[in-house]
């Protein structure tokens, strides 16, 4: 324990150090350098240096071909792939022709493109105009190429805990439409289904999306769930923007199975004095629909008021004590089985968070620009739910989430986030959850950044019986995926990641990681740790999102830990920037607004 907290204060110490050193503001990577020169270069124009306020006159896009001149590839396979729209790209343009240069919309819209995967590269930056009092905006975009398998797995030492390949178009006919196949490959089962995305439906500022999965047993071949999901939303595309909607459905119907080092987990009942070698899985099925409207005020702080509705269904099956025991069958539900519960009510939420961003490099991604919002971003919610309304009891939900970022120097970013869930009877507090999450991202030294990701989630009250899991591929790298399993979770990881180079129009990193966890019901902590090396590659005729592979050793061994793991996915280890609209560091994605 005293080993690993030493590592994370030196991780800090670094990072400190190094945000005193820095003074001077972040600029374009190198290749966004030579992007933007080649786009200058083919308009013969020049950087307007004082644009505010001109009249834009004209908006010129420069969509980059996937295969350049510069990439280590044969431009003949351009052929086989269609580049996005001039159109497509001019629509999401917020300043209009004919009206002041605004540089906030300028960087409004930047970010909105940056949202879009089908875009490795976007660069907007306002160009001389015909006259004096004239400017143009210069928009430079790269496409990644559209037609993919996108896939990630995890090896252990007795062999693939997980595989999942998704073959994908995501750019149909330039359009940003994406249609996809899915394939994911567990010990015990097979996913087969597939897809839509359409970010702008009908050319309007509407998103929708559609998948549906089906689940097949690999011993039986007998199909024994499915799982899907729609939405349609209007997105928040400004700060100026005063009302924006969204109304969702998803199901899930599976047989949820705990596995360790590519095998279904067993588990043995404590109360029993037989050893019991039942599997550990139990079915589980979820309905959530979800109609929601925001109103937002205010422009550089605002102020959200959102109000929606939500139907939750959670159920779970264990064993049946008639052919298991009622002992073993009561164990398995004390310490396995999630408790069901259905809720239907309304909900109203109140956001205060600020429209202020700071742009940097190497956090997510490499050598490609990222823009990440600063200051406060706090969240209340209330949900009363009735059994009147088809609920399985009455209770009154309560939720806070609160977050500061701050910029480190000139490139660097700290954050710190806490969050609280309670839910009170006429009696008592049956739920109550509270976690906090501390990230800091050092600005860039000389050997590159230093990354420390701290998580901490306590359920004192767990009505629920939610529980946690940790180990594989991110927190815990090098012991078996979700090997610990508790309540309660505590897990910090550190990182030190290199400068990435530039090597054939690609960009290469390398990090060392230290990774210390625990998942338990009980105190105190009894943490595992592992260390590791791992490779970092952007290809941004690919892809905006990192290429990772890891290699880790477990240091202090979990139950069923081998020498070393492979670790193979398209995201950072833990990422800087979380999934739009999502605000909860102790449920998972897909949690509805009632708390399950």
């Amino acid at each position: 324990m005293k080993r690993w907290l030493g590592a994370s204060l030196l991780s800090c110490m670094i990072a400190t150090r190094a945000s005193a050193q820095s003074t001077t503001p972040a600029k374009h990577s190198k290749y966004e350098d030579e992007s933007l020169d080649q786009a200058i270069a083919r308009f013969g124009s020049a950087l307007e240096l004082e644009p505010e306020g001109k009249i834009l006159e004209g908006v010129d896009v420069v969509p980059l071909e996937v295969i350049e001149a510069r990439d280590p590839a044969p431009g003949l396979l351009n052929m086989f792939h269609v580049t996005t729209r001039t159109g497509v790209i001019r629509r999401e343009v917020l300043l209009k022709i004919g009206e002041p240069y605004r540089q906030y919309l300028v960087d409004d819209t930047t970010r909105v493109l940056r949202t879009f995967r089908q875009l490795s590269l976007v660069i907007a930056t306002p160009t001389k105009g015909s006259a004096p009092d004239r400017v143009r905006l210069l928009i430079v975009t790269k496409d990644v190429w559209s037609l993919r398998a996108q896939s990630d797995f995890g090896v252990g030492p007795k062999g693939i805990d997980r595989l999942r390949i998704e073959p994908i178009e995501r750019n149909v006919f330039g359009t940003f439409d994406s249609v996809f196949g899915r394939f994911e490959l567990f010990p015990a089962t097979i996913m087969f289904g597939g897809g839509l995305y359409v970010p702008r439906l009908a050319a309007r500022a509407l998103y929708f999306a559609a998948d549906g999965n089906v689940i097949l047993n690999r011993d039986h071949g007998h199909v024994e769930g499915s799982y899907g999901s729609a939405v349609v939303r209007q997105p928040q595309l400004s700060a100026r923007q005063p009302w924006y909607w969204a109304m969702s459905t998803a199901w899930r119907n599976e047989i949820r199975r705990r596995y360790l080092n590519a095998e279904v987990a067993t588990f043995d009942a404590p109360s029993t004095p037989e050893i019991e070698r039942f599997p550990d899985a139990y079915r589980a099925r979820s309905f959530t629909q979800n109609g929601q409207l925001t109103r937002s005020y205010g422009l550089a702080r605002k102020n959200d008021l959102v109000v929606g509705a939500e139907v939750n269904v959670r159920e779970y099956q264990g064993y049946d004590p008639r052919f298991h025991g009622a002992a073993f069958a009561a164990d398995y539900r004390r310490l396995r089985t999630p408790t069901s519960d259905t809720r239907a009510a309304p909900y109203v939420e109140a956001k205060f968070y600020e429209s202020r961003f700071m742009r940097t490099h190497d956090l997510d991604t490499l050598g490609l620009g990222e823009d990440y919002r600063l200051g406060y971003d706090v969240t209340l919610r209330a949900y009363p739910v009735l059994r009147a309304l088809g609920s399985t009891r009455s209770f009154l939900g309560l939720s806070a989430y609160a977050q500061y970022s701050v910029r480190l120097g000139k490139d660097g970013l700290g954050r710190v986030t806490a969050e609280t869930l309670v839910e009170a009877q006429t009696s008592d507090l049956p739920v109550r959850v509270h976690a906090g999450n501390a990230q800091l991202y050092s600005p860039r030294f000389f050997l590159g950044r230093v990354v420390v990701d701290g998580l901490a989630i306590v359920r004192p009250a767990n009505y629920l019986n939610i529980r946690s899991t940790v180990g594989g591929e991110s927190r815990l790298r090098g012991q078996p995926s979700g090997v610990l399993l508790g309540a309660n979770l505590v897990a910090v990881s550190t990182e030190l990641r290199t400068r990435p180079l530039h090597v054939l129009a690609s960009q290469l990193g390398g990090a060392l990681f230290f990774d210390v966890a625990d998942a338990t019901d009980g105190w105190p902590l009894r943490p595992k740790s592992s260390a590791g090396v791992g490779l970092r590659l952007v290809l941004p005729q690919l892809d905006r999102q990192v290429i990772r592979f890891d290699v880790g050793f477990p240091i202090q061994r979990a139950e069923g830990a081998g020498p070393i793991g492979f670790y193979f996915a398209l995201e950072q280890a833990f990422a800087a920037r979380t999934p739009d609209g999502w605000n909860s560091l102790a449920n998972p994605i897909g949690t509805g607004a009632l708390g399950q």
